[in-house]
């Protein structure tokens, strides 16, 4: 009796369905693990490189030292476009070494109208006057350090709310935090190095996005 029961056991874990909520397809994903600007960036991709010094996880994540001229250029760096989708959860590695440039590290998450039709994406993220700086509906500045990497995720994406719960670190920052503005979903991620820096040379860096 004891040998049928665990043969019917082993039978069932074979063929029992695989249990699929760790393994949610992403619409987008880059980890830079392939060491270099994948196809689907464009822009000013030349300015963007790989490189496994100080990186957030795996063996490469990706950086720039590129700086605009004006606050204006802040998304004149280089984006994905990908299919439009309504995800249930974002997130993406964040670095500077120097929290005090105005806007380094910029990410936008947005579709085909963000900057060309004038909104400034769903969720508008960069570093500013030491602060790690989250644009919803308000705007959450977390204190930063130089060179210290930040974990950022928007968990429990509700379309119909246009809302969302916002973590760093695995910490959670802010219930219900509110879309910047209205997005049926997204299609678009914009990354940039934000202003010159007299002082010095600013770089950013990503990961996991």
């Amino acid at each position: 009796m004891i040998k049928k029961t665990l043969l019917f056991l082993i039978i069932y874990l074979l063929f029992s369905p695989v249990n699929l909520s760790a393994q949610q397809c992403a619409v987008f994903y880059d980890d830079f693990e392939s060491n270099s600007i994948s196809p689907h960036w464009t822009g000013a991709t030349n300015s963007f490189y790989t490189t496994n010094i100080d990186i957030a996880s795996g063996t490469y994540s990706l950086e720039t030292n590129m700086n605009s001229a004006s606050p204006l250029t802040l998304y004149d760096g280089m984006e994905a476009n990908f299919t439009s989708s309504q995800p249930s959860t974002i997130s993406y590695w964040i670095k500077t070494n120097n929290t005090s440039t105005t806007g380094a590290a910029t990410i936008i998450i947005g579709d085909v109208n963000t900057y060309s039709g004038g909104n400034t994406g769903m969720y508008f993220v960069n570093y500013f006057n030491g602060s790690l700086r989250i644009i919803g509906n308000t705007t959450y500045l977390h204190a930063a350090s130089n060179n210290a990497w930040y974990f950022v995720e928007y968990k429990n994406i509700d379309w119909f709310s246009q809302s969302s719960d916002l973590y760093i670190n695995g910490q959670l920052i802010a219930s219900n935090f509110g879309f910047r503005n209205y997005f049926a979903s997204v299609s678009k991620i914009i990354l940039s190095n934000g202003t010159f820096n007299a002082s010095g040379t600013t770089y950013s860096s990503w990961d996991d996005i």
